[in-house]
């Protein structure tokens, strides 16, 4: 969050913010935060109206704790199963100040955004925009690149009749004046979408104030916040594709017919809005009915008959390249103004990554110094609206001989233009492509070094085990454990003679720069990315990851640019990962197929079970513990943890007088060990004192002797189930949240794993089906049975005990000159020259498979 004034400003004007609750907000008290602190006196110069259209009033303890400090300026009322539209109509009822604006419950505001505006509005100001910024959750970092930046270079006002390419996009971050509302009657449409109703609550706003002028505020900052999770707004209403963007066409109509000088500012309008919807339906953060699909199509192309091809190409409109060619695909317009991106640099393979778009099966043709080059690996995105083919994304790999080569694409007979770094080129020489990504990367002259790690926290992982190996086969390797001093197996590995590095540290950061590889089982961008700048593409990092890709977790290993190897342990993983379509952008270049160190490990005497024993290991989700601390895998505490659906399902589990009686009766040992981010909550879980606590800051022993030692496991969706059947072990699933597990509310979605058709146990929707489940289990000493005795034989590839030799042998790969052809690649590009006729290229690329 921005820091607050605590000094605060008289204005001259009064604002009241109307926010429409839908009982589905994270962030409630962020937003809050955001208006008590404004550096505009808060107390007299602004009024909250909340109205709340929650299934039920959930949030109304809450508010309340705010009411009480704020009384006089905080309103609030309840209408149950009212849509948003009305909600804000009813509170424009409400309204005594001279301003009003729109603020979703989910974002804030800067803590100067209104004072800025007091200052700025002037008698000849009918409406204030404010500059919009993009707040992810995930990393909690901010980001200029809203559609809308290119208005908000410096403050101006603008003529709204001339106001021609500058444009709008939500309500939220917008100030009208109330006084023009009330005299003029605009209200939001009640029978459409709470977007286009906006959007055509603005042009309705716009149309009667032709003559005033329209502010663009640069330095009144609000934050659109990009969850990983549905939206709040979609949640309540859904996409009604009955009265869908029927707003959207009435006033493209309405700008056209009129001639009223607001028909580019509308299409802008619509584009951006649209544009944001389609990111999150691409991305999976808003979810479509099936049966609604076609007829939600339909609705889109309707709106963007209205909208030229010129608009959507627009240079300075910040829309990715992706969603113009997906846009000019639902009007059927193929343009030719296509661009291929330079992404990446392979320096130790002399290789380049060029990333483009396109509705097109076809592939580009790519040149060096006008001779025929066939890429190495291709990795084809495939980007879906339902069946519907929205767009595809290459991934090309391309090898180079010299700097001194220059690089020309072509589709067909038309040139495509290079994008690097942002500029636009007919021909770029592997020089300045290797210049410009490697700028700054003098800093980081490298001893050869690698270092490995789990996570900054803690060890015991992938990393740890693969360590050993190094130490103990490979010692000619110089390699450095990545450890915090204060994590509790510092002291053991500092006794086990681990070349340890302290993580954050000043001599760890001096290792790092000059390190040539990073291995570890984490991603985090704190480990994969410390600088924040690639490294400048000077090393490369090495994801051995810390449990088995089951679930789709695309969204949050793309655009890790560093990351050229990802060790993968089942080949359902690998090839979900690697396969064509599929949403991940790495292929076969960066996903090896080789076991996890920790399984060489695992194998060492797994036949000694001596005890009956069950282990409980629930994992995490997102939705239920704070946001990170930054630069650490520590998170802030959740206080309403209690209230979530996971506390209150496994306290009911672990508390149960019918589970104790149970490893009474069946002679269980009964071991709780939940995911590292849950163990701050252990303790007002109040578990049962028979029932033991394992976490990994506390624990004598390993993780591993934990798997070997049980019977058999009850998990939820952790990928831990995957080291029971390593182990070809029973698992049970206690899944009472499955119907809310993949709505966005964790870091992945659903994948190719099927609990039904690949799991490794029964699944149990509530807890007597569980305990039911159990005893079945117990009575037969915890066995494995059919079909799940199959499954669990046939998953794994490799139980030979060699899996850290191949993660070796894969890392020493990554500096090996091989340019080999992918022969599927090859006869891709030899049919391609068929089918065009060119019958001089079929020959010498045919010559290649020789």
């Amino acid at each position: 969050m921005p820091f607050y004034f605590f000094k605060k400003s008289k204005g001259a004007y009064r604002y009241t913010v109307i926010t429409v609750l839908t009982n589905f907000e994270k962030s409630l008290d962020e937003y809050f935060h955001s208006l008590v602190n404004q550096s505009l006196d808060f107390a007299k110069n602004i009024d909250v109206i909340l109205v709340d259209i929650g299934p039920e009033n959930l949030l109304q303890q809450s508010i309340n704790k705010w009411k009480k400090r704020y009384s006089t300026n905080i309103s609030y009322f309840y209408k149950k199963n009212c849509d948003i539209s009305n909600a804000r109509n009813f509170a424009l009822s409400k309204v005594k100040t001279d301003w009003v604006t729109f603020i979703n419950a989910n974002d804030f505001i800067d803590f100067d955004y209104f004072r800025q505006v007091d200052k700025n509005i002037t008698q000849d100001i009918s409406i204030c925009l404010c500059n919009p910024f993009y707040f992810f959750d995930i990393d909690s970092k901010f980001y200029n690149t809203h559609p809308l930046k290119y208005c908000f270079g410096k403050t101006k006002t603008k003529q709204i009749k001339y106001i021609s390419d500058y444009s709008y996009s939500s309500v939220s971050s917008i100030i009208f004046n109330y006084s023009t509302i009330c005299e003029n009657n605009i209200l939001f449409n009640e029978v459409s979408d709470a977007e286009s109703s906006g959007c055509k609550f603005v042009y309705d706003y716009l149309k009667i104030n032709l003559d005033k002028k329209a502010l663009y505020l640069n330095r009144a900052k609000y934050f659109y916040r990009q969850k990983n999770q549905t939206s709040a707004v979609l949640l309540h209403k859904g996409l009604d594709t009955k009265f869908i963007y029927s707003d959207y066409i009435s006033i493209l109509e309405d700008a056209e017919l009129t001639n009223n000088g607001l028909l580019v500012c509308v299409k802008n309008a619509v584009l951006i809005n649209l544009h944001d919807q389609l990111v999150k339906i691409i991305t999976g953060v808003f979810k479509l009915d099936k049966n609604e699909i076609d007829n939600y199509l339909n609705k889109l192309k309707s709106v963007f008959s209205h909208i030229d091809e010129d608009s959507v190409l627009r240079p300075h409109f910040n829309i990715s390249q992706l969603h113009k060619i997906g846009i000019l695909g639902l009007k059927n317009s193929l343009s030719d103004e296509n661009v291929a991106y330079i992404n990446n640099i392979d320096i130790e393979k002399k290789q380049i990554l060029i990333v483009y778009y396109t509705k097109s099966k076809r592939l580009f043709d790519f040149s060096l110094n006008d001779q025929d080059l066939i890429p190495n690996y291709i990795k084809t995105i495939n980007y879906n609206i339902g069946s519907y083919l929205y767009a595809f994304e290459r991934r090309c790999w391309i090898s180079y001989r010299d700097e001194s080569d220059l690089l020309t694409l072509k589709d067909k007979e038309s040139n495509i233009k290079l994008n690097l770094l942002g500029k636009s080129y007919r021909e770029l020489s592997i020089f300045n492509i290797l210049k410009q990504h490697m700028r700054g990367a003098k800093k980081y002259k490298s001893d050869g070094s690698w270092i490995i790690m789990d996570r900054d926290v803690q060890a015991d992982d992938n990393g740890e085990h693969f360590y050993r190996y190094m130490r103990q086969f490979h010692p000619e390797q110089k390699c450095y454990f990545a450890l915090n001093k204060d994590s509790h197996d510092w002291v053991r590995l500092q006794q086990d003679n681990f070349q340890l590095l302290d993580f954050g540290s000043l001599k760890f950061e001096h290792q790092l720069r000059r390190s040539s590889k990073i291995i570890s089982s984490y991603f985090d961008e704190y480990i994969q990315d410390y600088f924040g700048d690639n490294y400048c593409y000077s090393k490369k990092f090495i994801f051995l990851q810390h449990g088995i890709t089951k679930d789709d977790i695309s969204e949050s290993l793309n655009n890790k640019k560093n990351m050229l190897r990802m060790i993968t342990a089942t080949s359902q993983e690998y090839d979900s990962i690697i396969k064509e379509g599929s949403p991940y952008q790495m292929g076969k270049k960066e996903v090896a197929l080789t076991g996890f160190p920790r399984h060489d490990v695992l194998l060492q005497n797994s036949e000694n079970n001596d005890e009956n024993l069950i282990l409980i290991m629930p994992t995490w989700r997102l939705s239920i513990v704070g946001n990170p601390l930054t630069g650490s895998n520590k998170r802030n505490f959740n206080h309403d943890f209690l209230k979530t659906k996971f506390a209150q399902c496994w306290g009911e589990v672990l508390r149960s007088k019918e589970l104790e009686k149970l490893a009474i009766k069946y002679k269980y040992k009964i071991i709780f060990a939940p995911h590292i981010n849950i163990e701050p909550y252990i303790s007002i879980l109040n578990i049962p004192d028979y029932i033991d606590i394992w976490t990994s800051s506390d624990s004598t022993y390993s993780i591993q002797d934990l798997f070997k030692k049980a019977t058999f496991m009850i998990t939820d969706y952790s990928s831990v189930a995957f080291e029971m059947a390593f182990l070809k072990k029973l698992v049970v699933y206690y899944q009472f949240d499955r119907d809310t597990a993949f709505s966005g509310s964790h870091i992945y979605r659903q994948g190719y794993f099927s609990y039904e058709k690949d799991g490794f146990g029964p699944i149990c929707l509530d807890k007597d089906a569980l305990l039911n489940e159990l005893e079945k289990i117990m009575i037969d000493n915890g066995q494995l049975f059919e079909p799940y005795a199959a499954r669990i034989e046939n998953m794994f590839p490799y139980r030979d005990g060699k899996n850290c030799q191949r993660v070796y042998n894969s890392i020493v790969n990554l500096d090996s000159s091989n340019n080999e052809y992918d022969v599927t690649i090859l006869n891709q590009y030899i049919n391609q020259a068929f089918e065009d006729g060119d019958f001089q290229l079929y020959n010498i690329r045919n010559q290649l498979l020789k």
